[in-house]
């Protein structure tokens, strides 16, 4: 089963692709110049335990106290999520819909059976607490995407609480995907990182994919204060899934808070100017976008019109819950940015 998504500028003559919802800084200097220096240890093998890694994250992420058994690190976000699947083997799994794609397709592959909370359009595609009514003790794994992806809506925190204290309730695994949060400047007054120790099954996912913008290198990993099923998780996971430049850039990256808050403020003032511009050509945008891209609406061959131009947007026709004519672009650097206004321009002329 393999799932279409953004940035295939492969099989597509692209200039600008505005298709990914990657850091338009690409990564900071430090990590590529880790992944050089890495290349001297290439015939090895990478370090299949990470603990060095592994306790610095937990440390960054969870306090000083936190350990490495807190921690697993996989080959992207999405390894992660495969292997919580084959590890857990749930019957049955509660995703959103619409949602980031691996979520459904990780249980089927698992031979789950996937249930959908649909989201609706007149109420910008939040998540209300309608979806606790749907957390039974039927109900073996929770995914949920804070800020979700690809809607850009946020879930605010007191909602996230309730559903963490039903989740323990069943006995529901509760799998939060936070990959996106780093975007946002009160990314601290969402998270529920501080909220592990409190409930066991909770299991919070995150990853550099995005925010440090190594998406062909592939990092990221899973937060619990439950190390049995960390540990489960890791048993099904192959030895050296995380290769020793991803590891390299890793380390490097962990250190590089100042990266992240040009990259806040970046993506703040784009994203004002690309809100401004659409809504100017009477571009529907849907809900109030909080992290790096934006979700709209258009004719159903926007994105066809956009790549005769060597644009490259991303079509949403594929995630459950939507259709034809739902799209949505990542925010670049400014000189993309007007770019992609100028086309858009022409495009709707």
């Amino acid at each position: 089963m393999r799932s279409n998504h953004g940035g295939d500028i492969y099989r597509n003559r692209v200039t600008f692709d505005f298709s990914v919802n990657v850091n338009p800084y690409g990564m900071p200097e430090s990590c590529e110049r880790a992944i050089i220096d890495s290349l001297k240890n290439a015939s090895c093998y990478p370090d299949c335990e990470m603990t060095e890694l592994r306790e610095k994250l937990a440390q960054k992420e969870l306090g000083e106290k936190a350990a490495a058994e807190n921690v697993i690190a996989g080959n992207g976000a999405s390894e992660i999520i495969y292997a919580l699947c084959q590890a857990l083997k749930p019957k049955t799994a509660l995703v959103t819909a619409p949602a980031f794609k691996e979520y459904e397709n990780a249980v089927q592959i698992a031979e789950g059976k996937v249930l959908y909370e649909e989201l609706k359009e007149a109420e910008s595609f939040a998540l209300t607490e309608r979806i606790l009514e749907r957390i039974t003790p039927e109900l073996d794994l929770l995914f949920l995407c804070n800020p979700n992806n690809p809607t850009g809506q946020i879930m605010e925190r007191e909602l996230l609480i309730k559903i963490a204290k039903r989740c323990e309730e069943t006995a529901t695994w509760f799998f939060l995907d936070e990959c996106f949060l780093p975007f946002m400047d009160d990314e601290e007054e969402f998270t529920m990182k501080e909220s592990l120790k409190d409930f066991p099954h909770l299991m919070i996912l995150k990853a550099f994919t995005k925010i440090y913008g190594m998406a062909g290198i592939r990092f990221g990993y899973l937060l619990s204060e439950n190390k049995e099923i960390l540990e489960k998780i890791r048993g099904v996971m192959q030895p050296w899934n995380v290769s020793i430049p991803a590891q390299a850039a890793a380390m490097a990256a962990i250190d590089e808070d100042e990266f992240v808050l040009k990259t806040k403020k970046l993506i703040r003032e784009e994203r004002e100017f690309l809100l401004s511009e659409m809504k100017a050509m009477g571009v529907e945008i849907i809900g109030e976008p909080k992290a790096n891209y934006i979700f709209f609406k258009g004719k159903e061959d926007l994105a066809k019109r956009f790549l005769e131009k060597g644009v490259l947007i991303r079509s949403c026709n594929n995630y459950t819950g939507l259709g034809e004519g739902y799209f949505r672009i990542g925010i670049r650097t400014p000189e993309a940015n007007k770019d992609f206004v100028r086309i858009m321009k022409e495009i709707l002329a």
